[in-house]
């Protein structure tokens, strides 16, 4: 794809004049420009400072929840809230549903994340890490037809059973239905560490039934750590994006200490690549009460 300043001029040949040249390309630019602004959509812009609970925010941008999610001035990526999602207990369900206001093929999720990290604040605890569904792409009804595209975390197996544990094993990225290309496209193991802000995005494109033109990549702190291509993502069916499930399950051990709770700031869902600036964790807030 052309990039803005390939499109920053076009020549023109039918005049002498040096200006009127240069200002009809100019025209021309800012028009391709306008267009290229426009096609782009963001469908969802999140950074929880509006709501006080998970009632108004549910009342706002998201759709619905499950499990222990709420609103936290506990940790924030920016300003003074996040959403804190939590895991009581093993097979543990806890997420925020976004659904898209009509499907898509191709999207982007962006967000930060942090892990709660014991002393950052009153009730602060490490946990063992376990493995999570922690982002869902995925069609309004699975059944034979349906897609469900999941990234998810893996415990490393030495980790198990040893009280706070610092850092996850793999992130994978795979299929979760009967009309999902039921396999792993993308494994990787970034360094992520508790008690720092990580930025994490994920792209999928369906592309088209049947066919092998679908694709999707990962980046952690905006650097691409992840991609597949050539990918039949849409074997059957017809369906598409409906819905982003930001959480999802942990499985595999209790949490040890329990909750496991984990925070979401500055949420981004759009039809194009999103990004952001990286950068280290700002340092807690002081003398506040766990939410």
């Amino acid at each position: 794809m052309e990039t803005l300043s390939e499109l920053a001029y076009i020549p023109v040949y039918w005049s002498n004049d040096f200006m009127s040249k240069r200002l009809l390309s100019l025209c021309i630019s800012a028009c391709l420009v306008t267009a290229t602004a426009a096609n782009a959509a963001t469908f969802m812009s999140d950074d929880a400072e509006k709501y006080s609970t998970l009632a108004d925010a549910l009342n706002g941008v998201w759709d619905s929840s499950e499990g222990l999610v709420s609103v936290s001035t506990n940790y924030a990526h920016s300003g003074t809230k996040s959403y804190r999602i939590s895991f009581p207990a093993n097979e543990a369900v806890a997420y925020l549903n976004f659904r898209l206001p009509s499907g898509k093929r191709h999207i982007f999720v962006r967000w930060w994340e942090m892990r709660e990290r014991a002393g950052d604040f009153a009730g602060a605890q490490n946990y063992d890490w376990s493995a999570e569904k922690t982002l869902r792409l995925r069609s309004s009804t699975i059944g034979s037809t349906g897609i469900d595209y999941v990234l998810g975390w893996e415990a490393d197996s030495g980790q198990r059973g040893t009280s706070g544990t610092d850092g996850p094993g793999d992130m994978v990225i795979f299929g979760n239905s009967a009309a999902t290309d039921d396999s792993e496209h993308i494994r990787v193991r970034p360094a992520i560490s508790r008690g720092q802000w990580n930025m994490i995005e994920m792209e999928l494109d369906l592309g088209t039934t049947g066919n092998r033109d679908g694709l999707t990549r990962l980046w952690v702190n905006d650097k691409l750590i992840g991609e597949a291509t050539g990918l039949s993502l849409l074997p059957v069916g017809t369906s598409t994006v409906d819905q982003i499930w930001v959480g999802g399950w942990y499985s595999g051990l209790s949490p040890n200490p329990a909750p496991a709770s984990r925070y979401v700031d500055d949420v981004v869902i759009a039809d194009q690549k999103i990004g952001g600036v990286a950068q280290i964790a700002p340092a807690p807030p002081s003398g506040v009460v766990a939410q």
